[in-house]
């Protein structure tokens, strides 16, 4: 079973799967390539990649130069964990 769980300023979500709003609706198939941090303005915010180029950053240590590394408000992302019967996660 998938479960979406909602992020705060103490996750570590460095690698994990994300679902992220954007202006068309929620997007699947992107992962964190940060952990919260305070923004300039005071908001906590999450860098989040497509998970295809975040796959090449951790092979290669380079982002592809066509992606662009999106800047989240926390409250716009939620972490895929996929729940074992009988278990925690």
């Amino acid at each position: 079973m998938l479960d979406l769980l909602e992020v705060s300023e103490h996750t570590m979500v460095v690698g994990e799967r994300l679902v992220v709003l954007r202006a068309e609706g929620w997007s699947r198939n992107w992962r964190a390539e940060s952990n919260p941090y305070r923004s300039a303005d005071g908001s906590w915010r999450i860098r989040a990649l497509p998970e295809a180029a975040w796959y090449v950053l951790k092979e290669t240590g380079l982002i592809p130069g066509e992606v662009r590394v999106e800047d989240v408000p926390v409250a716009y992302a939620l972490v895929e964990m996929i729940r074992r019967p009988g278990g925690l996660f």
